[in-house]
């Protein structure tokens, strides 16, 4: 039975005449994953032309920004996606707008932002503060950045007496969950002065069912530790598809579509109070990727779950043709496999310790000058999604 979301969607379909593409139609939908999209737009019996338009076929022969990016390329059990340049570069110039001189801004799991200004050696850059999660992250701007690098839990920055209210500027791009929202409110409420602006970035209305009531938690949240909302402006921000997406997507034989097709929308909130006690609750961020050992070779990240042996004679692909043709957390297939790669293929290990000793020791002794060794299917795997990050325009 079609929900609330549903209708939704439903209606901004109708909006398209005839002629719209289905890339055109995607790229306006609020956030809807193109795959449910299509689905509607066979529910409601609508033709549509799912033939990419020329700028989406001159778009492919460029290489992905993941392919020359510093930072570790996403993996899909991170939910990971960042901002397209343009898109960085317009929140820094809110970021710098919204402040006076000399006043610092803090940066809330936006590594895109951070490695853009260093990339365009911004003049601004050292007013900055990334605070992220990631160690990969962090460890891949230290050496390239004048913008000050913190790897921490951002959900536990209330409990920083040193940073509180020191910032004019908070940009925060959380998980598109409502605790990890709501935590990076509480956090960048904590930063901010009295007066100061926080933009955070959070899912459009058509992302996944439930997303109104949750903008609704969010904002009262906001409200409840003396944030003001200046106003919400829809498909503010525009994201590129991960690798792991874009693999999903060929996988699904989805029609080809713009890599920059996600849209996000940004509400800013102004400080008027410091309304945070030493009552106010920390979270603990919680990343499921985080319990899973990972192994980089290359720019490939194999990440093993060593606790969960699997009940195979040998490493299987956890569904045919390994890829997992979907990016939704709540997609029942992502629960079996012990063994996920970068380009979002996904295997079932019976040794997942062994497949980790033996991926630690290619490692170390890896030549991206040399083809992989394809002395065993441990080598193989990592060659498979080499392929595919390839395939994609990753590497």
């Amino acid at each position: 039975m079609p929900d609330a979301s549903t209708d939704y969607l439903d209606a901004l379909l109708r909006n398209f005449g005839e002629s719209a593409s289905f890339n055109e139609i995607v790229v306006s939908c609020r956030g809807a994953d193109p795959m449910v999209v299509l689905a509607r737009l066979g529910a409601l019996g609508r033709k549509v032309n799912v033939s990419p338009p020329a700028d989406v076929k001159s778009e492919r022969s460029e290489p992905l920004s993941y392919s020359t990016s510093c930072l570790p390329i996403p993996h899909p059990l991170d939910f990971e996606w960042r901002f397209t340049s343009a898109c960085s570069d317009d929140l820094v110039k809110r970021a710098l707008a919204d402040r006076s001189e000399g006043e610092e801004i803090a940066l809330l799991a936006t590594p895109s932002v951070a490695e853009r200004l260093a990339s365009a050696d911004h003049p601004e850059a050292e007013r900055f503060t990334l605070f992220e999660m990631q160690r990969g992250a962090c460890e891949a701007l230290v050496p390239f950045a004048n913008v000050t690098i913190e790897q921490c839990d951002v959900g536990q920055l209330t409990a920083r007496g040193d940073l509180a209210g020191r910032y004019a500027v908070a940009l925060a791009d959380p998980p598109w969950y409502l605790p990890s929202l709501q935590s990076f409110v509480r956090s960048a409420a904590h930063l901010l002065r009295p007066g100061g602006v926080l933009r955070l970035c959070v899912p459009g209305l058509a992302t996944r069912p439930g997303i109104d009531r949750e903008r609704e938690q969010i904002v009262a949240e906001a409200r409840r530790v003396g944030l003001a909302t200046e106003s919400i402006e829809p498909e503010a921000l525009r994201y590129e598809s991960p690798p792991f997406e874009l693999a999903a997507f060929l996988a699904a034989g989805l029609p080809l579509l713009s890599r920059r097709w996600r849209s996000g929308d940004l509400i800013t909130f102004r400080k008027l109070a410091n309304h945070l006690t030493q009552s106010t609750p920390t979270l603990h961020m919680y990343y499921v990727g985080a319990e899973w050992t990972e192994v980089v070779i290359g720019r490939s990240r194999i990440r093993i779950d060593t606790s969960r042996p699997a009940l195979v004679p040998h490493l299987s692909a956890a569904i045919d043709g390994a890829v997992l043709p979907s990016v939704s957390s709540r997609d029942p297939r992502r629960n079996s496999p012990n063994v996920w790669t970068t380009s979002n293929q996904i295997y079932l290990c019976p040794d997942p310790q062994d497949l980790a000793d033996s991926l630690a020791a290619m490692a170390s002794s890896y030549d991206d000058l040399h083809p992989l060794d394809l002395a065993n299917e441990y080598h193989r795997l990592v060659l498979a999604d080499v392929e595919l990050l390839t395939r994609v325009g990753a590497i």
